[in-house]
């Protein structure tokens, strides 16, 4: 009995809040978060593509460039420790 009065109450409570009229917040009227606006819209739109398909070309071509160097110095300097590891150098005598 005594939860189903709690419950009662925050529900009374939470619709009383809701149907208040009052906003919740503040909505930004600047230039940086209309621009943050568009790319959310640009990244909801459905268009069948997937949100890594969607961005920039010039920026994710470059990302994509950084990361296969990054990649390929990674493996480079990997694959000669794994040189000089096996292949030790010989001492003179």
């Amino acid at each position: 009995m005594q939860s189903l009065r709690l419950l009662q109450g925050v529900l009374h409570t939470t619709l009383r809040r809701a149907s208040s009229g009052k906003t919740l917040g503040v909505v930004p009227n600047k230039k940086a978060y209309k621009k943050l606006q568009k790319k959310q819209s640009e990244m909801c739109f459905q268009d069948g593509l997937l949100v890594w398909q969607k961005g920039s070309s010039y920026f994710e071509g470059l990302l994509r460039f950084l990361t296969y160097g990054m990649i390929t110095v990674g493996t480079g300097i990997v694959l000669l420790r794994i040189y000089e590891m096996s292949c030790p150098a010989k001492k003179a005598d």
